[in-house]
């Protein structure tokens, strides 16, 4: 019999002894042969090892967390920082607030807090159909607004696509849509979706195991797209500001392109939000074991889910219904020690 664990562990010594031999000339010597892929002052030059006392405790027995590189190069390449706006508690659920992934603001501010690069214009001058954000009366809302506002919509040739918090919706616009649209006396205002608002903050700050990447310009990005939209289309359109694109398939696209471009994608109508495609690394946590315990290698301390009264009883509430847990994991990882005898192991 075969020992599937020693035998994944076997290729991967022999797959990193093979990877230093190649690695070993180029990360020899001083951390500054790596050097950032720009010259400018805001950078830190150099590859730059993360401090591992500041990241997160995954250590599992005796075994290190992975090596991090900071970003080093990062620069933020538009005129105004994020987050772009703030509010205090009580007004955040206030008419016309927008919250969004880059700041709390109000909608008749956008022209002022965003930076000038990522502002978008109406241009349905030019464009069939573009996308607005539509901010709504609360208390017409509250009273079925919504659907009204769906139905205007789509009797002029456009579609609500999605809810935005606070009071908003986001809405394909034609022309004739846009005036039946501002004319409502449930509508409160009408902005173009603006492109500062697809652009997730942390694009370009996660540290990242690959010390070649860490200083690299080229982002791999994870494009997701408005409901609706032909993902290969709009592949066409990344590549032609030179992308590589990998992956197209539903609502999401996974391209590499250099920093410099990502206001360029950003402005494509079609793209409702930008994230960084960071690696995910699964903690191989045995979650019957976690469930049951509150934690595995000596990790959690919490204590197990029936503690806190999740045991199928509705949490001893009169009238309630059990409780339905649901648990998601990060699936079988093919190159899985625990999967040996195949060609990735």
């Amino acid at each position: 019999m075969r020992n599937r664990l020693l035998s994944g562990w076997r290729h991967f010594v022999v797959f990193a002894v093979v990877v230093s031999f190649v690695l070993a000339p180029v990360f020899a010597g001083s951390k500054d042969q790596i050097t950032p892929m720009i010259d400018n002052p805001q950078a830190t030059p150099g590859l730059q090892q993360v401090n591992r006392d500041a990241q997160p405790d995954s250590s599992v027995g005796d075994l290190e967390p992975v090596t991090l590189y900071a970003r080093s190069n990062y620069v933020w390449p538009y005129s105004v920082p994020t987050p772009y706006g703030s509010v205090s508690t009580e007004k955040l659920g206030a008419q016309g607030t927008l919250r969004t992934v880059v700041g709390a603001l109000s909608i008749n501010e956008l022209s002022n807090r965003l930076p000038e690069e990522l502002q978008t214009a109406n241009q349905l001058d030019v464009l069939g159909a573009q996308y607005f954000i539509v901010d709504l009366d609360k208390a017409w809302l509250r009273n079925g607004g919504a659907a009204d506002l769906s139905a205007i919509v789509q009797a002029a040739g456009g579609r609500v696509v999605g809810g935005m918090p606070v009071n908003a919706v986001i809405a394909l616009l034609t022309r004739d849509a846009l005036v039946d649209v501002q004319l409502h006396e449930g509508v409160r205002d009408v902005v173009p979706f603006p492109a500062a608002l697809k652009l997730h903050p942390d694009i370009g700050l996660t540290p990242l195991a690959n010390p070649i990447k860490a200083v690299s310009t080229v982002y791999d990005l994870d494009i997701t797209l408005f409901r609706g939209e032909d993902a290969q289309l709009v592949a066409k359109d990344i590549i032609a500001l030179g992308a590589e694109v990998t992956a197209a398939a539903g609502r999401t696209i996974r391209a590499s392109v250099d920093r410099s471009k990502l206001a360029q994608i950003a402005q494509l109508q079609p793209v409702m939000v930008i994230h960084e495609a960071v690696p995910n690394r699964p903690a191989g946590e045995e979650t019957t074991i976690t469930i049951q315990t509150g934690g595995f290698q000596g990790r959690g301390t919490i204590g197990p889910y029936h503690l806190a009264g999740i045991n199928g009883s509705g949490n001893g509430v009169g009238g309630t219904s059990p409780q339905v847990l649901m648990v998601i994991d990060s699936g079988a990882q093919l190159d899985a020690a625990d999967l040996a005898d195949t060609h990735n192991s």
